[in-house]
């Protein structure tokens, strides 16, 4: 029986990513559901460390719900302020101060990485990503135009875990050549620098919907289907379409699509769930009410903004573009079939359209181009955050698109003009 072989990759951005610790402008201890295994509940109850031991007296609860197991044992208690109890005055993690980083939890020592295993031929293939929820992840993948370049494939014959060997995400539960296929058309059409946003949400809804055509079987059946020949004809039709000019009732349409968020973030902050990405949108708000009623928005101003930021994008498109190729990079293995990627594909360009109105209530007309890069940096890390602390504020601003696909894909257009 020959060995089993393993291969992997990853974007250029994961390779270069590390850990800056208390220099990093957010911290990823906090808001977060601390899980623990049986072992390390075990390790941290009974650590030879004073401090360690003392907080792990009060501070870590067994797990007693649904879903229980050795790999899913318990919990570390947040404190009020929803931190981490194991931090320091520092800000510092005390678990690997006093144990060091081998001691740290497997969700602890994963963070922003994420992993997919799928088949592979005989064998299994992993893609290593990385969560733009993380501000240093995020500043790596828009940093520059090649942050999101795919490194060579290695293959070995040892399974490429990071240092657990268990909580490592499974796809969609395809091949490996199938995700690929689509994933090389995907991206091409995303990384387009010729083509608006919306011609992107477009050319990638289209191209699903050929294969979808073209593949009765589902999904799977996309193996011996000629991709790249459906890419081309899609490519061919939606690059003679020009993105229409946004009109005032449009404008109208977008400001809603914000009060919307608005709404949905206040809902948050009612439940003392106040974040970074909370603390954009209050800004924005305030950034753009009118003068006379502290309710209103001035479309005005919101117009304004949006000019800045498509300037911005004009000059810099891959800030756009690796923001959703990377999202696409990360969640495609875990479809399974076509109505997945629609939602995938949704999903990331939805996302899109949150970041971009953020940014656009909360920047300024300026030639510094550098500070604006950072306010996007730091706009995309917290709206990933929220996005993956709370699902119910995603589902609420979702929820404004309309309820039929049609209605959605309708809106998403406009939004994404």
């Amino acid at each position: 029986m020959s060995e089993m072989e393993f291969s992997s990759d990853s974007a250029k951005f994961y390779d270069e990513f590390q850990c800056i610790g208390s220099d990093c402008s957010d911290t990823c201890c906090a808001g977060w559901t601390i899980s623990l295994t049986k072992k390390e509940h075990a390790r941290y109850k009974n650590a030879s460390s004073i401090k360690v031991r003392d907080i792990s007296k009060t501070k870590i609860k067994r797990f007693r719900g649904d879903g229980a197991s050795d790999n899913f044992f318990s919990v570390m208690q947040l404190s009020d302020s929803g931190a981490c109890n194991f931090l320091d005055r520092k800000g510092l993690c005390v678990i690997q101060s006093e144990m060091g980083e081998d001691a740290l939890s497997h969700t602890c020592s994963m963070y922003p990485r994420g992993i997919t295993e799928g088949k592979n031929g005989s064998g299994w293939h992993y893609r290593k990503s990385l969560a733009l929820s993380c501000p240093e992840a995020a500043r790596l993948c828009l940093e520059a135009p090649t942050s999101i370049a795919l490194s060579e494939v290695t293959t070995s014959t040892n399974r490429p875990f990071l240092k657990k060997n268990y909580g490592v995400g499974s796809t969609g539960g395809l091949e490996e050549s199938v995700y690929s296929e689509i994933e090389t058309a995907m991206l091409s059409f995303s990384q387009n620098m010729e083509w608006s946003t919306l011609q992107k949400y477009l050319g990638l809804t289209v191209f699903l919907r050929q294969l979808e055509a073209s593949v009765p079987a589902g999904l799977a059946g996309v193996q011996g289907i000629n991709v790249l020949n459906a890419s081309k004809i899609t490519s061919d039709a939606v690059s003679t379409m020009d993105t229409p000019h946004r009109s005032e009732d449009q404008m109208l349409v977008l400001v809603q699509f914000v009060r919307a968020c608005f709404d949905a973030a206040r809902l948050l902050a009612k439940d003392g769930r106040e974040n970074k990405f909370t603390g954009f949108l209050s800004s924005a708000h305030d950034n753009l009410k009118e003068e006379d009623d502290a309710e209103s928005l001035s479309v005005y101003k919101f117009e304004g903004g949006l000019d800045c930021v498509d300037k911005l994008i004009l000059e810099a498109p891959f800030l756009r573009d690796n923001f959703i190729s990377s999202e696409l990079m990360r969640k495609l293995r875990t479809c399974a079939n076509f109505a997945d990627i629609h939602k995938c594909i949704e999903r990331v360009m939805v996302d899109w359209s949150i970041i971009r109105f953020v940014l656009a209530c909360n920047v300024t007309p300026t030639k510094d181009q550098k500070k604006q890069k950072d306010m996007l940096v730091a706009i995309v890390a917290a709206t990933c955050r929220a996005f993956e602390h709370s699902t119910t504020l995603w589902d609420q601003i979702f929820s404004s698109l309309g309820d039929s696909s049609e209605a959605r894909s309708a809106k998403l257009g406009l939004l994404l003009t």
